[in-house]
């Protein structure tokens, strides 16, 4: 709590000073990502990030890193492959403020893979919260993120599902049908998938009837 509080201050305190600097200067001078700069550095884009832009990073604190499994970090420091495909995976190519991210269901990242937005509870960027919003750098945008977001490789459907964090419902209904272990496996298969909001239109006893009657699903 004093953490979050501290980084508040931090952006609110900053945020005209900062709106000179680049991404990658700010994120130096804050002193709240020693391990994202070094990531930064590491994975040779530095100079990407200090370019024009404009970006949208979403911006996982020291802390955020420090909650990944032990051997983690070290692992993607010793691999710069997959340690550049982390970091491109929180940078998006355009400048999104906070009003504008939760118009889009997701956002396609440098890595390629897309973000899921989920805007319930407050914003959630592919499960990370946003802890602190908007802070404006002269190429492009920061957000603060609570959590470390790895890239799906390779990941089946299921997978993506469950991490989008809007088709619960779905995936509930997967796992009642049995329906989990066939998508998981072969394919390829498209699979035009209802979110919770679109469940939720249903008639409360039609869509308990069909996840209690796994034959009907």
């Amino acid at each position: 709590m004093k953490k979050t509080m501290i980084l508040i201050l931090f952006a609110l305190v900053s945020l005209v000073a900062f709106s000179q600097k680049n991404i990658v200067d700010i994120a130096v001078e804050s002193g709240n990502f020693k391990t994202l700069v070094a990531a930064i550095e590491t994975a040779g884009l530095a100079d990407v990030l200090k370019g024009s832009g404009p970006f949208t990073v979403f911006a996982p604190t020291d802390e955020a890193f420090e909650n990944l499994p032990a051997g983690t970090v070290k692992a993607l420091l010793d691999n710069v492959s997959k340690l550049r495909s982390v970091l491109l995976y929180h940078v998006v190519s355009g400048e999104y403020s906070f009003e504008s991210i939760v118009l889009y269901p997701a956002l396609q990242t440098l890595h390629g893979q897309s973000l899921a937005i989920d805007t319930r509870g407050g914003l959630k960027i592919d499960g990370a919260a946003v802890t602190v919003k908007d802070i404006k750098a002269s190429n492009g945008v920061i957000h603060i993120i609570d959590t470390v977001m790895i890239p799906r490789e390779e990941a089946n459907l299921v997978q993506v599902a469950r991490d989008s964090g809007i088709l619960e419902t779905l995936v509930l209904a997967l796992e009642k049908s049995s329906l989990v272990d066939t998508l998981r496996s072969g394919g390829p298969y498209t699979l035009f998938a209802p979110s919770d909001i679109a469940f939720a239109r249903v008639p409360a006893e039609t869509r308990e009837a069909l996840l209690n009657e796994p034959q009907w699903l």
